[in-house]
């Protein structure tokens, strides 16, 4: 018998073998090449993402400034160590944008003001004794070294000051100087702004500048008062609008209490036509207060001669208790750089203008701010030329090719046109 020591040990071997021969038929056989066999292998973790830069804050935008150049972008980030299948590494950081570069110092404009315009004009001859002074400059200035100052002063021909009040409007650059009375008649007097009017940016005037001009003996005068309604008929009678030719009307024509409108076509009126309707009506009414408005106007000198013929009338009030006529030469209205400047002329009788007769404004008036007052009839000679509202008590003719700026308005009788171009004034 075999010791039983031996016993065991061969039953050992004998376990040992039968595991190795069932692991053995459990695996799979390998080819020649290839490596011990193992269980399918684990991903690898993925590697980290790069994270993405802050964006940098943009820069204040300064006045002027350099901007400031772009920051240099950012180094790709290293790639991840990737296990199998394992991801590769994100991007590296954006670089910051390079800040705005500093503000350039603001600079005050160094180009002095200059006075571009007045009014009255320098030299301007027959100024309203009521008139306030104005100065136009080319740039803002700054008002407290005009208003309340001898920066802007008016003196008489004794060099003595005139008391008056200053005032400076920021949207026009312009200050006018309201004296406290009426200035003297037929009196020279001196304007002047100093070197001390300065601008915003504290720029002053180079020279002083320094400009004259004389009364007259009129006042200035308030616009004679005319309705929305009237203003829009360039052409308004009491009994008839009667025309021949090709006249053109740009506006309304109307007639209250009469009814007739002959001759368009082949005339032409580009605004409406109203026969003795409500609105002609309306018109009509407003007509009568005009003339009278017109007629309270008096505070001006009666014109010794009633024939304007070559005249150059300053803004104001001229009256004739007679006749008002232009006859052997044109007559010139002279705003004397005034846009608002206005013109009343009241005839006792007729106004009349003569063929080929001009009456023209100048110096930056407006047709719409001169008023005839005829207390008869008005006349524009043919081919003559003329501005502004005419007013007749009876009736307003425009024999062949006459040109009227301005409106023909009577009260009773007919306006009469012929081959005429009526032109609505600018307001």
């Amino acid at each position: 018998m075999t010791p039983i020591k031996y016993k065991h040990r061969n039953l050992l071997a004998t376990l040992v073998a039968c595991s190795m021969v069932s692991l053995l038929a459990a695996c799979p056989v390998l080819g020649p090449g290839q490596g011990s066999p193992m269980a399918p292998g684990v991903l690898g973790p993925a590697g980290p993402t790069g994270q993405t830069g802050a964006t940098g804050a943009t820069g204040a935008t300064g006045a002027r400034g350099t901007a400031g150049a772009t920051g240099d972008t950012g180094a790709t980030g290293t790639t991840g160590d990737s296990g199998q299948n394992g991801s590769g590494g994100g991007q590296g950081d954006t670089g910051a944008v390079g800040a705005v570069g500093a503000a350039a110092p603001a600079v005050a404009p160094a180009t002095p003001p200059v006075v571009t315009t007045t009014s009255p004009l320098n030299l301007a001859t027959g100024v309203p004794i009521n008139k306030a002074v104005t100065v136009t400059f080319s740039k803002s200035m700054n008002p407290a070294t005009l208003v309340g100052t001898l920066n802007f002063t008016l003196v008489d021909p004794l060099g003595v000051n005139v008391g008056g009040t200053i005032t400076y409007d920021s949207v026009t650059n312009k200050a006018t100087f309201t004296p406290g009375a009426n200035l003297a008649i037929s009196t020279q007097f001196t304007a002047t702004v100093k070197t001390g009017a300065k601008d915003t940016n504290g720029n002053a005037l180079v020279a002083d500048s320094v400009w004259k001009f004389t009364t007259g003996t009129t006042t200035a005068q308030n616009p004679v008062v005319m309705s929305a309604t009237l203003k829009r008929y360039l052409a308004l009678a009491g009994f008839e609008v009667n025309n021949a030719g090709p006249t053109i009307v740009n506006g309304d024509v109307g007639v209250s209490a009469g009814t007739a409108i002959t001759g368009f076509p082949a005339g032409a009126v580009t605004g409406a036509t109203h026969r003795n309707d409500a609105d002609s009506q309306t018109a009509k009414v407003d007509l009568q207060a005009a003339l009278d408005d017109a007629l309270a106007h008096n505070n001006g000198p009666v014109t010794p001669n009633p024939d304007l013929s070559g005249l150059t009338l300053a803004p104001g009030l001229y009256i004739s208790g007679a006749a008002l006529n232009v006859t052997s030469a044109d007559l010139t209205l002279d705003a004397q750089g005034d846009p608002n400047a206005v013109w009343v002329f009241k005839a006792g009788s007729a106004l009349t203008v003569n063929a080929l007769r001009k009456v023209v404004i100048i110096n930056g008036g407006k047709a719409d701010n001169v008023f005839w007052r005829a207390g008869s009839s008005a006349t524009l000679g043919a081919g003559s030329s003329m501005v502004g509202n005419v007013f007749a008590q009876a009736s307003v003719t425009l024999v062949a090719g006459a040109k009227l700026e301005g409106r023909a308005l009577c009260f009773t009788g007919t306006v009469t046109l012929d081959t005429n171009t009526l032109t609505k004034p600018t307001p």
